[in-house]
């Protein structure tokens, strides 16, 4: 993967973390934070894994949304 393709994961972590927070999906917030640090810092190997548990933390949070109906009236 290219520096660039890096760099984009940065910035959609960036974003992110800013909406998981704003609905307190605190551990899928802190993986953003680790994702965007690991980039930051060129380790760029790690990035894969977190990016694979942020997408099962973010299931998580759809589950609850969906098991809690907050979508209804």
């Amino acid at each position: 993967m290219s520096s660039e393709s890096y760099i984009d994961i940065e910035r959609i972590a960036h974003y992110l973390k800013g909406s998981t927070n704003y609905i307190f999906a605190e551990k899928a917030a802190k993986t953003c934070q680790d994702i965007m640090t690991l980039v930051k810092n060129g380790q760029f190997n790690s990035v894969y894994s977190k990016a694979t548990l942020l997408l099962e933390e973010l299931k998580a949070v759809y589950d609850i949304i969906i098991e809690r109906d907050f979508f209804r009236n």
